[in-house]
């Protein structure tokens, strides 16, 4: 992943957001704003509780498109 991070922080059009609970950060959303969904992650434990729709919704919204593509593994938790 860190090669990812790495291009994403590299250029001008890559974003990362996250949302953090006590000072604990539970999720992270990398992307493009030209349209590029690159990595989606929840704490395991804070699954299914509504913060990938969150994350997702607004890398969706600072994208400068209307379309929008993303990498997922086969290991990904079904979304």
């Amino acid at each position: 992943l860190l090669p990812d991070i790495e291009n994403c922080f590299a250029s001008a059009t890559g974003r990362y957001i996250g949302i953090l609970c006590n000072g604990c950060l539970i999720g992270v959303c990398g992307f493009s704003t030209k349209g590029h969904i690159a990595q989606l992650f929840v704490r395991t434990n804070e699954q299914k509780k509504g913060i990938g729709t969150t994350l997702l919704n607004q890398a969706v919204s600072e994208c400068c498109t209307d379309r929008v593509t993303v990498d997922a593994s086969m290991n990904a938790v079904s979304y």
